[in-house]
């Protein structure tokens, strides 16, 4: 699946809404009326996001994580966007594993790497893409990070916001889980 990845298989995120928030890099402005799509350059997924709620112009990964390195809301393993209720970004990689897998996974190198709790404070399945997936809810170093990951086809995907300091955590909650539940994978 990794020489798909890399030998070409194109991630789609689609913006959809409309509002006057930023346009995703490589996309002309739009009507008010339309939706922006931005094209990712190594992830099988689309996520809608309004953008109307996008406040910067998407980033793209340049090198497929491999499970290992570390992972930041905006190096180069991460899709990154700000948004109104904070950073959102997503990550992911080729694995035999399910989602409790990566979730595990993660927690424990985001404890190690940012201070994270390893445990969550709260964690609910939710279904995105037609595939089981976990939400999961972690304190970091005093701000709140919602995370969902999810297994399709042998790739694990974690998609996570980085609660903004003046974002209403039950508001944000309710937003990313509502996108989080319009995600397509790619096939």
């Amino acid at each position: 699946m990794i020489r798909r990845l890399v030998g070409g298989l194109v991630a789609v995120i689609v913006l959809a809404g409309c509002g006057s928030g930023g346009t995703p890099s490589g996309t002309a402005s739009l009507a008010a009326s339309e939706s922006a799509s931005a094209e990712a350059r190594i992830y099988p997924y689309t996520l809608p996001w309004p953008d109307s709620d996008i406040e910067t112009k998407w980033r793209y990964a340049d090198t497929v994580w491999d499970g290992e390195a570390r992972i930041d809301h905006g190096n180069e393993y991460t899709d990154a966007v700000r948004t109104n209720d904070g950073d959102l970004f997503a990550f992911g990689y080729e694995t035999s594993g399910s989602a409790a897998d990566l979730q595990a996974l993660t927690a424990r190198q985001a404890a190690e790497w940012h201070g994270c709790t390893e445990e969550p404070s709260d964690e609910q399945p939710l279904t995105a893409g037609g595939e089981e997936g976990i939400l999961a809810v972690h304190d970091c170093g005093g701000q709140t990070v919602l995370r969902w990951f999810g297994v399709h086809d042998g790739f694990g995907l974690a998609v996570a916001l980085i609660l903004a300091s003046d974002a209403d955590p039950a508001t944000a909650r309710a937003h990313f889980e509502e996108r989080i539940g319009q995600l397509v994978w790619a096939e």
